[in-house]
């Protein structure tokens, strides 16, 4: 199994909109404050967050597809289709909004959302969004949505360009490790 060379394997370009100590800081104020997170910008609301209060005891599971960011876009609002059908990661729009397993997804045209209205499964990143590297590792890190790779047909992230080459370098394993240690990390965080 190897990864397509040139835009499909969605090589990083340019600098994460936060330091890094910044990404993880919000990471775990989100975290503590019961919400989750989907990549680095998803860790930065764009209001100020509500204060923290216990999950109601009827408040349904998070979908695996996605465990929604603060705001609750999925991968910060990147259309999920696009890199499958355009090869390259690109931003959504408010204007092709759909709400899935209470994850709102932006696409940049009907058709794209469209597609995945009909196919959820198949465009949803894997491991809810998080590092692919992170999660074959037994941890969860932020998945940034310009650093991408599809495989066999499913959409994985990382939270680095760093990561993402040292998953590649042991593809095989590291997604049978990351397809073993995601249900007993999603468990967890439901706990």
């Amino acid at each position: 199994m190897s990864a397509k060379p040139g835009r499909r394997s969605g090589a990083f370009r340019g600098r994460p909109s936060l330091p890094l100590v910044s990404i993880w800081a919000l990471a775990a104020a989100a975290l503590a404050a019961g919400g989750a997170i989907a990549g680095p910008a998803a860790a930065v609301p764009s209001k100020p967050a509500p204060a923290a209060s216990p999950p109601a005891a009827s408040a349904p599971a998070a979908s695996p597809a996605a465990i929604p960011a603060p705001e609750k876009i999925g991968i910060q609002g990147y259309d999920p289709v696009a890199y499958f059908a355009d090869e390259q990661a690109e931003l959504g729009s408010k204007a092709f909004e759909y709400e899935w397993h209470g994850v709102t997804w932006r696409f940049a045209s009907a058709q794209h959302r469209a597609a995945f209205i009909a196919e959820p499964h198949k465009y949803q990143p894997q491991y809810g969004g998080y590092s692919a590297y992170a999660m074959s590792r037994g941890k969860i890190a932020p998945g940034d949505p310009k650093v991408w790779s599809v495989l066999d047909g499913k959409l994985y992230l990382n939270a680095s360009e760093a990561a993402r080459e040292k998953w590649l370098a042991a593809i095989s394993d590291y997604i049978e490790s990351g397809n073993i240690n995601w249900p007993k990390l999603k468990a967890k965080r439901a706990e």
